[in-house]
C-alpha cells in the first residue's frame, strides 16, 4: 500500500461529498502551530479509528464506515503565503500563533445513538490537547430521530399554566435551604399570590431525602390547591431532585407522586445521560427543568470547553429538557447580550422533530429589566425572579407582583413610570422623578 504521507486522502473530504448521516463538529483553535492542516487531519483520525489505522493495510472499509473526515479548515485571518520561501530541504517555519476553525464530519453510527458517546466522540481526548473549543454541532436527522426530546416543551408548559401570550414568571423558594415543609408551603403561597406562574426550589436545596421530599412536596401541593381555589389558576411547583442517577430517578417519582407539577435537576453535575433518563421515564411524566449549575467552567473560556448554546441549548434539548436556564446580562454573572439572545433561539428554533425547550433566564432580573428581556428574548420565555424580586422593599409578594406588572406593561408598550401612581410596588423602585431607573 502506498504511504499516505502527512495528509491521508481518507481523512479529508469536501463537505458536498459527505453523506447525510454524519455529525459535523466545529472547533475553534488558537495555538502556536506550523501546519494547521496536519493538526486538523490528526484530530479527525484520532477521534474515530485512530491515526495509525489510516496507514494500515486492508482498513479501507473500516475507515469508510467509521473514519472521521476534515470538511473545513478556515484560518482567521486567512493567510495564504509564507513570510519567506520554504527551505529546499523541506524544513518548516517556526510555530506561530494561529486562530482557525476546523470542521470534522463524524459518522453518526460512531455515537451509537446516545448522548454520552456523542460527546466522547466529538470532544473526548482532543479536548485535552491545546487551546481548543467545541463551538458547534450539526446533528443529522437520522441521529435526531433516536431521541424523544422534550415531552412538554413550550406548548405543554403554557397549557399547564394556562398562560398563552406573555412571558411566564418563576419565583424561587429562598432561603435556599433550611426551611421546614410548613415554611416552604407558606412562602410558596406568598409568591404564588403575588402572581408567580411557577415556583421552584433553589438548586442548593439538598433537603430531598425521600421522607423530607415527600413531606415538603405534599405541604406545598396543599397550599397550591388553596391558591388555585382562591384565584382560579394553577401555579406550578418545581421540586429539586438532584442526586446520583439511580436515586434521582426514584426521587423524581416520589416528588410527582406527592404532588409536584415539575421537577428540576442540575444537569451538568448529574450528567446529561441521567437527565435523559428522567425525562423519558413515564412514571415521572411531568416537565423537567435542567438547571445551569456548573455550566461556566464548560463554556466561559473563549479558548476551551464548549459554547454555551451547546451546553445549555442543544444538548439539554436533545436529552429532553422541557426547560433550560441561563444567565442574563444584568446580574452578577453577566452573559453577553448576543449569546443570551441566541440561547433562547437555539432552544426554541426547529431542531428535527424535537419539541422546543422553554428558555428560563435569571440573575439580576426585576421589574426594571423586564422590558429589555422581552425585547431580546420574545414572549416564549420564563423570567426568574430571584434575589432582587424577593429583596423588594415591600416584601416577597410585592416583588413578584412588580415583575408581573412590568411584563404586562412591556407587552402593552407602556413605560414603567405610567404605572407608578397606582402601583406602589413599581413606584418604590423608580427614582423620585418617576422615570425609569435606567432611563427607559
Amino acid at each position: 500500500m502506498k504511504d499516505p504521507g502527512r495528509y491521508p486522502d481518507a481523512a479529508y473530504a469536501n463537505p458536498e461529498s459527505v453523506a447525510a448521516d454524519h455529525v459535523i463538529a466545529t472547533y475553534l483553535l488558537t495555538e502556536p502551530v506550523i501546519d494547521q492542516f496536519e493538526r486538523a487531519l490528526t484530530m479527525a483520525m484520532d477521534q474515530t479509528v485512530g491515526a495509525s489505522t489510516y496507514r494500515q493495510k486492508d482498513t479501507r472499509r473500516l475507515i469508510q464506515r467509521h473514519g472521521g473526515k476534515v470538511v473545513g479548515l478556515l484560518e482567521i485571518p486567512d493567510h495564504e503565503h509564507l513570510d519567506q520561501p520554504m527551505a529546499t530541504d523541506g524544513s518548516r517555519e517556526q510555530p506561530v500563533m494561529r486562530t482557525y476553525l476546523v470542521q470534522v464530519a463524524f459518522p453518526a453510527v460512531n455515537a451509537a445513538g446516545q448522548l454520552p458517546m456523542l460527546l466522547t466522540t466529538v470532544f473526548g481526548d482532543i479536548s485535552q490537547v491545546g487551546r481548543i473549543k467545541l463551538v458547534d454541532l450539526v446533528l443529522p436527522p437520522t441521529f435526531l430521530a433516536g431521541f424523544r426530546g422534550p415531552r412538554h416543551g413550550v406548548d405543554g408548559i403554557r397549557r399547564l399554566t394556562g398562560v398563552h401570550e406573555r412571558p411566564l414568571v418563576c419565583a424561587i423558594l429562598k432561603p435556599c435551604i433550611g426551611l421546614s415543609a410548613r415554611q416552604s408551603a407558606r412562602l410558596f403561597g406568598e409568591l404564588a399570590r403575588g402572581g408567580a406562574d411557577i415556583v421552584k426550589d433553589d438548586e442548593l436545596n439538598g433537603q430531598n431525602e425521600p421522607g423530607q421530599l415527600r413531606e415538603r412536596v405534599a405541604a406545598i401541593a396543599e397550599e397550591r390547591r388553596q391558591v388555585e381555589a382562591e384565584e382560579g389558576r394553577r401555579v406550578l411547583y418545581m421540586s429539586n431532585v438532584t442526586d446520583r442517577a439511580d436515586r434521582m430517578l426514584e426521587k423524581a417519582r416520589i416528588a410527582v407522586d406527592a404532588g409536584a407539577d415539575a421537577v428540576m435537576l442540575t444537569a451538568i453535575t448529574t450528567g446529561w445521560g441521567a437527565l435523559q433518563q428522567v425525562t423519558e421515564d413515564d412514571a415521572v411524566g411531568v416537565p423537567v427543568y435542567a438547571h445551569s449549575a456548573l455550566s461556566a467552567p464548560l463554556s466561559m473560556s473563549p479558548n476551551y470547553g464548549m459554547s454555551s448554546h451547546l451546553v445549555l441549548g442543544k444538548i439539554p434539548r436533545l436529552a429532553g429538557a422541557d426547560m433550560s436556564s441561563f444567565s442574563t446580562p444584568f446580574g452578577r454573572f453577566p452573559a453577553r447580550p448576543e449569546k443570551w439572545a441566541r440561547l433562547a433561539k437555539v432552544l426554541r428554533s426547529p431542531m428535527g422533530a424535537l419539541a422546543p425547550t422553554m428558555p428560563l433566564t435569571g440573575g439580576g432580573l426585576d421589574a426594571l429589566v423586564a422590558a429589555p428581556a422581552l425585547d431580546a428574548l420574545g414572549p416564549d420565555v420564563v423570567l426568574i425572579g430571584g434575589g432582587r424580586v424577593q429583596g423588594h422593599p415591600m416584601g416577597h409578594r410585592a416583588g413578584v407582583r412588580s415583575l408581573r406588572l412590568a411584563i404586562d406593561a412591556a407587552m402593552e408598550g407602556r413605560a414603567l413610570g405610567d404605572l407608578a401612581q397606582e402601583n406602589p410596588e413599581i413606584a418604590c423602585l423608580l427614582p423620585s422623578d418617576g422615570g425609569s431607573a435606567d432611563g427607559r
